[in-house]
């Protein structure tokens, strides 16, 4: 399997508080939320739900679901 990485430089224009959708690694993607002055990349995916996290809401360090708030 070919291993892939994320650039923490393309996010320097990410502002705290927002998060990011980037397509091309794993089945569903990422999404890049910055948190805190931190970066934290996650699947973009509910598992509950299959549905895209990056549509729904970060709140300080919680990403909620779109679809069913969870």
């Amino acid at each position: 399997m070919a291993e892939s990485r994320l650039d923490p430089m393309a996010f320097a224009d990410l502002a705290d508080g927002q998060m990011r959708r980037v397509e091309g690694l794993g089945e569903h993607g990422v999404v890049v939320c910055r948190v805190g002055g931190q970066l934290f990349a996650v699947d973009d995916n509910c598992t509950h739900r299959d549905a895209r996290l990056s549509e729904g809401r970060l709140r300080h360090h919680t990403l909620t679901c779109p679809l069913h708030g969870a």
